[in-house]
C-alpha cells in the first residue's frame, strides 16, 4: 500500500519546482510531470493552473473513496470522456513543439545525405514526435488513449513535410483530433504510474529529448568570432575538446569564477583557428578524425594531381598553381596541428 500523499507538500513541490513537474512526480503522475518537464510547466500556462488542482491530484494519488465512485459513476454514464479543450490544446501546442525539435536536430549531412535530401528523414522522424507527445499528454489522468491512433492522425500529413516544413502544425492538429476521438476512460480506478518500468522508458526518453536540444543547438547555433566570421557550434566543439588536456580543465574550471564560462569558450576557440582548421580539411578532402598518415598520404596524391609541371596550356598551368599552393598551406597546417597533438599525447604517456 503506497503512502498517503500530503497536499502541503504537494503544494511545496509545486512552488520549488513545478515548472519541471516535480509536484507531479512526486504524487506518482509520470506522464504529467514528464510533459511538465520538457514544456516548462505546461508552457508556464499549466503550471499556473495546477494551483487550482493539486487537492483533486491528491486525492487521486491516495485513492479516494468519493473520487473512486465518481470515476466509476462517470464511467457507466458515459462511453467516453468530454472533449477537453484545454487538453487538445495541451496536445497541440505539446506535439508542435516536439515536431518542430525533432526537425532542427537531424542535420543536414545525416546518414551522408545530400543537402536538402535530410527533409525525407522528417516524414517518419516528425510524425513519431508528434504522436509520442499527444500519447503523453492522452494518458494523463483518467483518461487513455492508444499510441497507433496518435500515430496515424500525425501521419496523414508526413508527405509534406519535406517541401513545408510547417505542416508540423498540421501533423499536430490531426494527431491531436484522433486522440481526442479515441480516447476512453482508463479502467482501472489507480491513476498514477508509479511503476519502475513507466519511470526507466521516460527517463531514457528524457535522454534522448536532451540529446535533440542539444543536436539543435550544434548544427543550428553559430557565433561570431571578433573578425566577423561566423562558425558553427558543431564545427568547434570535436576539435576544442580534443585539444584541451587535464590542465586546461581544471584552468578552465577555475576560470568560471573570474569571468563568463562562455566568453572564455569562445575566446579559446577564436585563439585556436578552428576555422582554419575546417577549411584546411575541407582543402584536402579529410573528415575530423583523419590521422597524421592520411594527410600526408592524401597531401603527396593531391600535390602530384596539381602540380605546375602536369599541365600544358597556361590557363590549366594558373589554375593547378593556385589549388596546388592551396593544399601546401593546407597540408602544413594540419601537420603542425597534429604533431602537436602528437606530441602532447606522448608527453601524458610519458607522465604516466
Amino acid at each position: 500500500m503506497p503512502s498517503r500523499k500530503s497536499t502541503a507538500i504537494a503544494y511545496f513541490f509545486w512552488l520549488i519546482g513545478g515548472f519541471g513537474g516535480l509536484h507531479h512526480f512526486y504524487l506518482g503522475r509520470m506522464y504529467h510531470g514528464f510533459v511538465w518537464w520538457t514544456t516548462g510547466g505546461g508552457f508556464l500556462f499549466g503550471w499556473c493552473r495546477d494551483f487550482f488542482y493539486i487537492p483533486h491530484y491528491v486525492k487521486v494519488a491516495n485513492l479516494d473513496k468519493l473520487f473512486i465512485k465518481n470515476h466509476f459513476s462517470e464511467m457507466r454514464s458515459m462511453e467516453q470522456p468530454h472533449f477537453s479543450a484545454v487538453r487538445f490544446t495541451g496536445m497541440m501546442f505539446t506535439g508542435t513543439l516536439y515536431g518542430f525539435l525533432a526537425q532542427l536536430a537531424i542535420p543536414e549531412n545525416c546518414f551522408g545525405l545530400e543537402m536538402g535530401e535530410h527533409r525525407f528523414v522528417w516524414c517518419f522522424v516528425v510524425p513519431f514526435a508528434v504522436a509520442f507527445a499527444n500519447y503523453l499528454i492522452g494518458n494523463i489522468g483518467y483518461q487513455c488513449v492508444d499510441f497507433k491512433w496518435c500515430l496515424i492522425g500525425s501521419c496523414i500529413c508526413a508527405p509534406f513535410l519535406p517541401y513545408r516544413a510547417d505542416w508540423t502544425v498540421y501533423c499536430a492538429f490531426f494527431s491531436s483530433g484522433l486522440a481526442q476521438f479515441k480516447r476512453r476512460f482508463r479502467p482501472s480506478a489507480n491513476l498514477t504510474s508509479r511503476s519502475p518500468r513507466v519511470a526507466i522508458c521516460l527517463a531514457l526518453c528524457l535522454c534522448l529529448y536532451t540529446s535533440c536540444w542539444i543536436s539543435l543547438i550544434g548544427f543550428n547555433l553559430d557565433f561570431t568570432t571578433s573578425n566577423g566570421t561566423k562558425i558553427k557550434i558543431s564545427d568547434v566543439i570535436r576539435p576544442y575538446f580534443k585539444s584541451l588536456t587535464i590542465s586546461d580543465i581544471i584552468g578552465g574550471i577555475s576560470a568560471i569564477r573570474e569571468e563568463n564560462l562562455f566568453s572564455k569558450f569562445f575566446r579559446n576557440v577564436e585563439a585556436m583557428d578552428v576555422l582554419g582548421e575546417t577549411r584546411a580539411l575541407s582543402t584536402l578532402d579529410l573528415s575530423w578524425d583523419v590521422t597524421f598518415d592520411d594527410i600526408q598520404k592524401r597531401y603527396r596524391e593531391l600535390s602530384k594531381k596539381y602540380h605546375p609541371d602536369k599541365h600544358n596550356s597556361q590557363a590549366e598551368k594558373l589554375a593547378a598553381t593556385d589549388r596546388y599552393i592551396e593544399v601546401q598551406h593546407a597540408y602544413e597546417y594540419l601537420s603542425s596541428s597534429r604533431r602537436r597533438e602528437m606530441t602532447k599525447d606522448k608527453m601524458k604517456v610519458e607522465v604516466i
